[in-house]
C-alpha cells in the first residue's frame, strides 16, 4: 500500500469513521444511493477545483490555519457524536466522554509514532468491516421484508440532491485534494462514492427490517435485532469495529493537523480536540453541525477564492481544472 493508494485508503477509512454515529436518514433507502452518487459527482468537481486552486496552499498561512482548524474541529464534533450516541444508547452502562478520551488518547499516541502504524491499521479495517457487515446481514436476514420499503417521490429526491445538509467537503476530501500532488494523483470520486455505497447499504438493510419506523442509528438498531447462535450480543461486534474506524479517523485528523502545525507536538493537537469537545458539548448538536458545515465549506471556498484571485485567466484555469 504505497503512494496514492495508501493516502486514498486512509481518506476512505477516515470518511467511514463517523457513519455509525451520524448516518443520513432524511431519504428512503432506495433514494439514498441515487442522491449519494449524484452528490459524489458534485463533490468530485468541487474537489478538482480545490486541487487546482490550492496547488500552492503551503505558501498561505491563512489556508494552513483554516485547514488545521477544520481538522481539529471535526475531530471534536466526532467525539460529540460519540458521546451523544452512548448517552442515548447506554445511559447507565458507559460514559461517552470516558470512551472518547480513551479513543482520543490512543489516536494521539498512534499519530505520535510512525505513520506506518496507521497504514497497517487501515489494511486491517476493511476485512473487519466486511465481516461485521456480513454478520449483520446474516443475523437480520429473517427480518427482511420488501413490503417495508418506503415509497419516495421525485420531488423529494431533487430537494435532497441539491441540499447542503449532506453535501459537505469533509476534511478527508480536502486532504485528498490538497495532498494529491505530493502523494500521487489520488482519486477524488471513489472515496466519497464508497462512503455513499456503504451508507446506502446499511440504510437499505435497516429499512427492510424496520420499515418506516426510522432507526436513529440504523446499524446499531439492526445489531440489536439480529442474533446468531454463536453471538449473543452482536451489537458489540459492530460497535467495536466502528470504534476502531473512528479511532483511525481521529488519528488521521491529528496527523493532518500535525503536518500543518509542525512546531506543535501531537499532544497539543490532542488537547485542543478535547478542549473543543468540552466546549461544543454545551451547545445544541444541530447548531454544532451547522457550524461544522460552515467551517468546511468556508475553508473550501477561501481556497477557491484565493486561487481565483491569483489566476491571470480564471475561465481558462477553471475549464482546465474540470477536464
Amino acid at each position: 500500500m504505497k503512494g496514492k493508494n495508501s493516502f486514498s485508503l486512509l481518506c476512505l477509512v477516515s470518511g467511514l469513521g463517523s457513519l455509525y454515529f451520524r448516518m443520513p436518514r432524511q431519504l428512503p433507502a432506495q433514494a439514498a444511493l441515487l442522491v449519494g452518487v449524484w452528490q459524489s459527482i458534485l463533490l468530485y468537481f468541487v474537489l478538482r477545483l480545490v486541487r487546482k486552486a490550492g496547488k500552492d496552499w503551503k505558501s498561505s498561512a491563512l489556508v494552513r490555519g483554516l485547514l488545521a482548524f477544520s481538522f481539529l474541529f471535526t475531530a471534536s464534533v466526532d467525539l460529540l457524536d460519540l458521546n451523544r450516541f452512548y448517552q442515548s444508547a447506554y445511559p447507565n452502562q458507559l460514559h461517552g466522554w470516558l470512551l472518547g478520551i480513551l479513543l482520543l488518547g490512543a489516536a494521539g499516541m498512534m499519530t505520535g509514532g510512525e505513520l506506518r502504524t496507521l497504514k497497517h491499521l487501515t489494511r486491517l479495517m476493511f476485512p473487519l468491516l466486511g465481516i461485521s457487515l456480513a454478520l449483520l446481514t446474516l443475523s437480520c436476514a429473517g427480518l427482511f421484508h420488501t413490503s417495508n420499503l418506503t415509497a419516495w417521490e421525485g420531488t423529494e429526491i431533487l430537494r435532497e440532491a441539491f441540499s447542503l445538509r449532506d453535501l459537505i467537503p469533509w476534511p478527508e476530501y480536502l486532504a485528498l485534494a490538497l495532498w494529491g500532488s505530493r502523494e500521487g494523483t489520488a482519486p477524488l470520486f471513489w472515496v466519497p462514492a464508497a462512503r455513499t455505497g456503504i451508507s446506502a447499504f446499511i440504510l437499505t438493510l435497516a429499512e427492510l427490517a424496520l420499515g418506516d419506523r426510522g432507526a436513529r442509528w440504523p446499524a446499531h438498531s439492526l445489531s440489536l435485532l439480529g442474533q446468531l447462535s454463536v453471538f449473543n450480543r452482536l451489537e458489540w461486534i459492530q460497535i467495536t469495529v466502528w470504534l476502531l474506524l473512528l479511532m483511525t479517523r481521529l488519528a488521521f485528523l491529528i496527523y493532518l493537523a500535525g503536518r500543518l502545525t509542525e512546531n506543535f507536538p501531537w499532544w497539543i493537537n490532542t488537547a485542543a480536540i478535547w478542549t473543543g469537545f468540552l466546549c461544543l458539548s454545551m451547545l445544541d448538536a444541530t447548531r454544532v453541525w451547522a457550524v461544522q458545515r460552515a467551517v468546511l465549506w468556508g475553508t473550501a471556498g477561501i481556497i477557491l477564492i484565493r486561487g481565483l484571485c491569483r489566476w491571470e485567466d480564471p475561465l481558462k484555469h477553471w475549464r482546465s481544472a474540470l477536464r
